[in-house]
């Protein structure tokens, strides 16, 4: 037989799961928030010269929760420079949003830089490169992608994918009544024209 809990207990149990869920949904929004303005500090990666930024620059971020330096190598990722020809070791790409970047924490704090530290110390003769690019979206790491490879000639393309908001970009067009009768589709931001139909 089950024991009835005492009346306001059940209801404040109740308010306590409604404020976590709250305070949870808020900081995921935060989070995605801190990721698109990220993307607005940083410039466009199809406009500098490199394969995301602009060849051995430096930038300073300060903010009211830290201050970093971010400083590109020659070939335009916040990374260490790279050989070419490429050595031996097996060659990782790291492609992904401001948390690939590394936005806040120093190079070597970045989960790239973690993993090929992991991997070294495991014996494994490896260089992972970070080519996160912060307020990225899938489209972005494919034109990054398909820029970086030709040159790095990786033996491996790690994506790193943030469900709630890259996975939410990959949705289809949505569709939008227009008078008339007719449905427009919204297109996301690639110049390709918009269809209407009949609904």
């Amino acid at each position: 037989m089950r024991t009835r809990e005492p009346q306001g207990q059940g209801a404040r149990r109740t308010n306590l799961i409604r404020l976590i869920v709250v305070v949870t949904a808020t900081a995921l929004l935060a989070i995605v928030a801190v990721d698109r303005i990220a993307g607005f500090v940083v410039m466009s990666p199809t406009s500098t010269g490199g394969l995301i930024f602009h060849p051995r620059s430096t930038a300073t971020y300060h903010t009211s929760e830290f201050n970093f330096t971010a400083t590109t190598n020659a070939l335009g990722f916040r990374d260490h420079e790279f050989a070419e020809p490429r050595t031996p070791a097996c060659r990782v790409i790291a492609i992904g949003d401001s948390f690939t970047f590394g936005w806040g924490v120093s190079l070597d704090d970045s989960w790239p830089k973690a993993l090929e530290t992991g991997l070294r110390g495991a014996g494994i003769d490896v260089d992972v490169a970070n080519l996160g690019f912060p307020g990225g979206s899938p489209i972005d790491y494919a034109n990054i992608a398909a820029r970086a490879v030709p040159t790095l000639k990786p033996d491996l393309v790690l994506v790193g994918v943030l469900q709630g908001d890259d996975l939410s970009q990959l949705r289809p067009p949505r569709r939008r009544p227009r008078a008339g009768g007719r449905t427009r589709f919204a297109r996301h931001s690639t110049g390709s024209r918009r269809r209407s139909s009949r609904t």
